[in-house]
């Protein structure tokens, strides 16, 4: 009883936001929302703080193409680079390699690169994933092959993993799925490693779902001496448009409960999600503290390949093009708290602060910058947009 008493604690009301375009696509619009950027913010001394912004941007197909992290540098005051991905795809759509690098200060370094095969059916059959290796200090190749076996409804029932080991390709891990929902979602999970000449069953996982097709909860097992034992559950609670609330997450350790986090998703009206916000229970009050929130931005794309920016482009002016000494925009909303950051083409942070607003306009400095190409960046609970700049 006091488990569902804490599961129900701080339940998050359903609430409105207002999207950031205006209103909302009807259909037959072909309207598609593409997050751009995010913010990630930290509970510390009961505010919130921001601690990362993560850029990213999309192929002429609405697919992802790269994802630029930073975080904030409490040593320099400022956003520093962290990583960024890169993402290439075939024809049909699928992701053929994934690149990840990390910037050291002064290099983006690469860490790790995965190509990926297909076959004439769009099943995955070989993945080669190239690690970094200090000692070599180059990508080294680490060869993995997928088999992919199907049932008669066209449903996935098992797949295998071959990975290089010594030179050659070896058996080492089984998924099993079956129990398929009607919305075609699996409702039983194995997972198998091979140890000995023989797969031996590690974990299983089951998922129930409502009567709408959505999740309602997913319970992992351990398998210890062929016994199994709960090691995490997910609850899954929906308000009453059928749109995820928030998610229960329950961990164990010894067959009891010892953590439990709660994610609280809150949606547009246009159906975005734009905050998720991540707390964990205090079993001595009760109470869900909180940790993590990320704000997510939209913009918004016409499937027949007109942008649609996130801001009303007629009433945003940036001036002069190029510019030395100031930068003027003009046409923003009044927010008492629009953030700006100008950026290399590389990445690399030049300036970043709070833009002092008067009736729907700012400037900003750029004393100091060679001139050449830079990107804006502004942000604000109403708007966000980017924005390349010359400088002379």
């Amino acid at each position: 009883m006091r488990l569902l008493a804490f599961l129900l604690f701080g339940f998050l009301c359903s609430t409105t936001l207002f999207a950031q375009y205006g209103d909302c696509p009807t259909e037959g619009d072909n309207i598609i929302f593409l997050n751009n950027y995010e913010e990630i913010r930290t509970w510390q001394d009961d505010e919130w703080f921001l601690t990362g912004k993560d850029t990213l941007i999309y192929n002429e197909n609405y697919s992802l193409a790269s994802r630029v992290g930073q975080y904030w540098n409490s040593e320099f005051e400022q956003f520093v680079n962290s990583y960024r991905t890169f993402f290439e795809y075939n024809e049909a759509g699928q992701q053929e390699v994934y690149r990840y690098q990390s910037w050291n200060g002064a290099i983006w370094t690469e860490f790790l690169r995965s190509e990926s095969d297909y076959n004439e059916e769009g099943q995955l059959i070989e993945q080669r994933d190239f690690s970094y290796s200090p000692a070599e200090d180059e990508l080294i190749l680490s060869k993995r092959k997928f088999d992919y076996i199907y049932d008669d409804s066209g449903n996935l029932s098992e797949h295998k993993v071959e990975e290089a080991i010594d030179g050659e390709l070896q058996w080492t891990e089984k998924i099993v799925l079956s129990l398929y929902h009607e919305s075609g979602a699996f409702g039983q999970q194995w997972t198998y490693s091979y140890e000995d000449g023989e797969w031996i069953g590690k974990l299983r996982s089951s998922r129930v779902f409502n009567s709408f097709g959505q999740l309602n909860n997913w319970t992992t097992y351990e398998i210890i001496n062929g016994e199994e034992v709960t090691s995490l559950a997910n609850l899954y609670f929906y308000d009453d448009e059928q749109q995820l609330n928030y998610v229960i997450n329950q961990s164990y350790g010894n067959g009891e409960v010892a953590a439990i986090r709660k994610s609280n998703y809150l949606f547009d009206t246009c159906s975005n999600l734009v905050f998720l916000t991540h707390q964990v229970l205090d079993f001595a009050t009760g109470e869900y503290l909180d940790e993590r929130r990320q704000q997510l931005f939209y913009t918004g794309v016409d499937g027949f390949g007109v942008s649609i920016p996130e801001v009303d482009q007629s009433r945003i002016s940036i001036y002069p093009q190029p510019a030395k000494g100031l930068l003027f925009v003009q046409g923003l909303l009044p927010s008492g708290g629009t953030q700006y950051m100008l950026s290399s083409l590389d990445g690399k942070v030049l300036s970043q602060g709070t833009c002092s607003m008067d009736a729907g306009s700012t400037s900003i400095s750029i004393d100091g910058l060679v001139p050449g190409l830079y990107i804006l960046s502004i942000s604000s609970e109403f708007e966000s947009f980017v924005k390349m700049i010359s400088v002379k």
